[in-house]
């Protein structure tokens, strides 16, 4: 299975701009990432075009005592892996989440907002090599940010994280505490954050639990154009049984010893 997370945008008038790829990095703004209390800001792959900035990373969802955990098994180059046995996982779920952030005025100068652009999240439900191509059945596209209402975690390049309080970015009526309406928030804010799950929008039949390779791309689009991305990023979620080393049979080290003493013996005899 494998998802797409692509996210990116830049305003027409900065014109092209580099890409700049990081490995287990913590995004924009600092502090606790928006979308709840006590989720560190760290190990993302974090790509960066112009004034916007787009993070990934794949999670343990609970540890095997059913406590959230900070886990993210990164490789330092966009594979996140986890086994069976890393935690527990809640039925109808997977054993971890994707964590995604958005931003896309990532200095406070471009005076971007949400709305100015569209976003394309691709999850491919196909555990096997590639990426499916029949929507609805193994892929699921979608536009994660102008949606009638979510509870993503929502602020600007400078807002600090929520603390010990919960959601309080995410908008009324989702849990938070921004006294106004998801559309209006994102005419307000640049920045997004959520935690998703495979279990949150699997098609009709599939286990969430099932082992495989995921790929995520989230991607972020001019508004007007709708051509190729403006910026976009992705990561391989690896969800396996656990690896095991191959037994030494107990007559190895016999073995070993004795053909060491004839080599021994035979030195000798030529000396």
């Amino acid at each position: 299975m494998r998802f797409i997370l692509a996210a990116a945008a830049i305003t027409a008038m900065a014109g092209p701009a580099a890409a700049l790829t990081s490995y287990d990095s913590s995004v924009t703004p600092p502090g606790d990432l928006l979308f709840g209390n006590g989720n560190t800001n760290e190990a993302f792959k974090v790509e960066t075009v112009g004034d916007i900035e787009i993070g990934l990373r794949g999670k343990l969802r609970f540890d095997l005592s059913g406590n959230p955990a900070a886990v993210y098994n990164s490789d330092g180059a966009g594979g996140y892996a986890f086994e069976t046995t890393d935690g527990v996982p809640d039925a109808g779920r997977s054993i971890f989440n994707f964590d995604w952030s958005v931003n896309v005025d990532r200095t406070g100068a471009a005076g971007g907002t949400l709305n100015q652009f569209t976003y394309e999240m691709t999850i491919d439900y196909d555990p096997g090599p590639g990426v499916g191509a029949t929507a609805g059945v193994d892929v699921q596209v979608f536009d994660p940010i102008n949606l009638a209402s979510a509870d993503h975690g929502l602020g600007d390049f400078d807002t600090p994280g929520p603390g010990a309080t919960g959601k309080p970015y995410v908008v009324t009526g989702e849990g938070g505490d921004l006294a106004m309406s998801y559309p209006d928030a994102i005419d307000t804010f640049s920045v997004a954050q959520n935690s998703w799950n495979l279990g949150f929008f699997e098609p009709g039949g599939f286990d969430p639990q099932t082992l495989g390779i995921y790929t995520i791309s989230l991607a972020v689009f001019d508004l007007a154009l709708q051509t190729a991305p403006l910026a976009s990023a992705s990561i391989e979620i690896s969800y396996s049984e656990p690896s095991t080393a191959v037994p030494i049979p107990a007559a190895a080290p016999l073995l070993g010893a004795g053909l060491a003493a004839l080599g021994l013996l035979a030195r000798r005899r030529r000396a």
